[in-house]
């Protein structure tokens, strides 16, 4: 079998590559799948910032989908129409995260249909939507 040549991939692809690898049974390639995004990342200044916008696009996508399964944000969504306490407050999913980037922390602020976070180290900006979730019946197992 060939290895792959990952120095060829697009970012979006590698990223694609991370998620779905069997890491236990592939621990070279996912090692390598790191550190050839980790260079992609340190490329360029401007291949560096359009490449650092897609893994922080992936990340927001990915809260996304957990912010959508997570029960008791379901809660905190209902809460925030009568409590100003839960109005601002950072969903579970997303307050103890860490930047993808840099691992800096992350901050947000509600937004219209989700919430706007960034990064406070490396000053990236992404949103992550807030689904409302039909029930299963109707809409399959995903968001």
């Amino acid at each position: 079998m060939n290895k792959p040549d990952y120095s060829t991939y697009s970012m979006e692809e590698l990223l694609d590559c991370q998620e779905m690898i069997d890491k236990e049974a592939w621990p070279e390639r996912y090692q390598e799948i790191l550190a050839t995004i980790e260079s992609k990342v340190s490329a360029s200044p401007s291949q560096a910032a359009v490449n650092k916008r897609i893994r922080f696009e992936n990340f927001c996508y990915e809260l996304s989908r957990e912010l959508c399964w997570s029960l008791s944000d379901e809660f905190s969504s209902i809460a925030s129409l009568f409590s100003a306490h839960y109005r601002n407050k950072l969903p579970s999913v997303l307050a103890y995260e860490l930047c993808p980037i840099c691992n800096g922390a992350i901050s947000g602020s509600k937004g219209f249909i989700g919430w706007k976070i960034k990064c406070d180290n490396c000053k990236i900006v992404g949103r992550v939507a807030q689904i409302v979730r039909s029930s299963p019946s109707t809409t399959g197992s995903d968001c």
